[in-house]
């Protein structure tokens, strides 16, 4: 199925024939899962452990209420308690460990935008990228190309261009780290093309 031309279709623009989609012409977007939103954020600020074997699970106290997600590992090596689940999981749509689901639900609201903006560890990972391109001496391409996976349009180039002039040189870590959250939470990263 996966290297079937119709599975590798690109979403793009079709749309003036065909704007249901009724007729297979384009791939539909595809918003990703909780889980790939962090592996991704992991991946790229070069934080994802890749271990063989061992334990996944940290201390647990009586009640799992208060366990501390703080592992680097793939999130389908992520514990998931009843009581307790990774922050990022709740907000964008993963299954409730206390139901039986069938089908995910996959939603789309402002305030998944609103907590990818907010969020400690998106703000961890988007501080580790800043400093990692930096260290690499990356331009503004490199760095859509590595969260978004595409490069920037004029547009985009010029306006995070224009940003990132207003800081001296010796902001210029918090500077991108403010560029690459924003990049974590626009809607580009959070969907497949």
């Amino acid at each position: 199925i996966v290297l079937s031309r119709t599975y590798q279709m690109a979403s793009g623009p079709s749309l003036e024939q065909d704007p249901e989609n009724k007729l297979l012409a384009r791939a539909n977007r595809k918003r990703l899962e909780a889980e790939a939103i962090r592996d991704t954020a992991l991946t790229v600020s070069g934080q994802l452990e890749n271990p063989r074997g061992g334990s996944t699970m940290g201390k647990v106290g009586q009640y799992d209420l208060n366990y501390k997600f703080d592992n680097k590992l793939r999130s389908v090596y992520s514990p998931w308690f009843r009581n307790s689940m990774i922050d990022l999981f709740e907000v964008f749509d993963a299954p409730n460990p206390n139901l039986v689901v069938g089908k995910r639900t996959t939603s789309n609201i402002p305030t998944q935008a609103l907590f990818l903006m907010n969020s400690p560890f998106i703000r961890e990972q988007s501080s580790l990228t800043a400093r990692k391109l930096l260290e690499q001496e990356a331009l503004l391409e490199d760095l859509y190309l590595l969260i978004l996976g595409r490069l920037p349009s004029p547009t985009e180039l010029t306006t995070t261009g224009n940003f990132l002039s207003q800081f001296p040189e010796s902001e210029m870590e918090e500077a991108w780290t403010q560029v690459c959250q924003t990049l974590f939470s626009c809607v580009d990263f959070r969907f497949l093309d």
